[in-house]
């Protein structure tokens, strides 16, 4: 699941927090956010079944990609995907473009 940047996630901690849950430090924020998409950028080939989900938006989620077992079974067309995907992703954004032209 993404978020459009690390601003956005520290409001979702902290309305969490509101409610009970626990407090977590920007710079962790911070270092998770980025931390968490290079590292599934560089482990893709680990996932058996993988399904990217934008959760930006508070009353709808976008599916991004899904992939089970090396097959593409959907994705949204690259100019639709969110910045934080392409710009660390750009291994899911390779099979996506070679979805594309397997598929003309």
């Amino acid at each position: 699941m993404g978020l459009t940047d690390p601003q956005q996630s520290e409001l979702r901690v902290l309305d969490r927090a509101k409610y009970g849950g626990h407090f977590v430090p920007l710079y962790e924020i911070e270092f998770n956010f980025y931390g968490n998409l290079i590292m599934l950028n560089k482990n893709l080939k680990f996932f058996d079944e993988l399904i990217v989900i934008d959760t930006s938006k508070s009353l709808s989620h976008d599916i991004l990609i899904h992939i089970r077992n090396s097959q593409v079974l959907f994705f949204n067309p690259l100019e639709k995907l969110p910045f934080w995907f392409t710009r660390f992703l750009p291994n899911l954004v390779g099979i996506i473009d070679r979805h594309i032209k397997d598929c003309k």
